[in-house]
C-alpha cells in the first residue's frame, strides 16, 4: 500500500509543476509589455529593458518561493536526505529547463 506521506509529496510535485507553469505563462506575456506601456514611452529601448527586466526578476523570484515552498513542503525525507534533495532538485530543474527554454525562446522572437 502507498503511505499518506508518498501521495502528499506526488501531490506537492504536481502543483508545483503548475506553478512552473504559472511563471511560464507570465514569460510568455512579456511581449504584451511593450503594447501596454503608455504611447509616449514606447520609443525608449532603456524603459523597455527595464520593464522586461523588471518583470523577469519578478518571475524568477515566484519561482524560487515555488521552490523554497516545494522542499518546505514535502512530508517523506527518503533514506538519505541528500541523495533526496539532489533528485527532487534534478527533477524540477528537467521540468523547468522544458518549459522555461520554450517560453523563453518564444518571448525572445518577439522582443528582440
Amino acid at each position: 500500500m502507498v503511505s499518506d506521506n508518498f501521495v502528499n509529496d506526488v501531490k506537492v510535485f504536481f502543483d508545483s509543476i503548475r506553478n512552473i507553469g504559472i511563471c511560464a505563462a507570465l514569460t510568455l506575456g512579456l511581449p504584451f509589455i511593450e503594447k501596454t506601456m503608455p504611447l509616449i514611452f514606447c520609443n525608449s529601448n532603456a524603459l523597455k529593458f527595464t520593464a522586461v527586466s523588471f518583470s523577469i526578476g519578478v518571475i524568477l523570484g515566484l519561482y524560487v518561493f515555488n521552490l523554497i515552498w516545494l522542499f518546505k513542503s514535502l512530508k517523506s525525507k527518503g533514506s538519505s536526505k541528500f541523495s533526496y534533495a539532489i533528485s527532487s532538485i534534478v527533477i524540477m530543474s528537467l521540468i523547468t529547463l522544458a518549459i522555461g527554454s520554450t517560453a523563453f525562446i518564444e518571448v525572445w522572437g518577439n522582443l528582440y
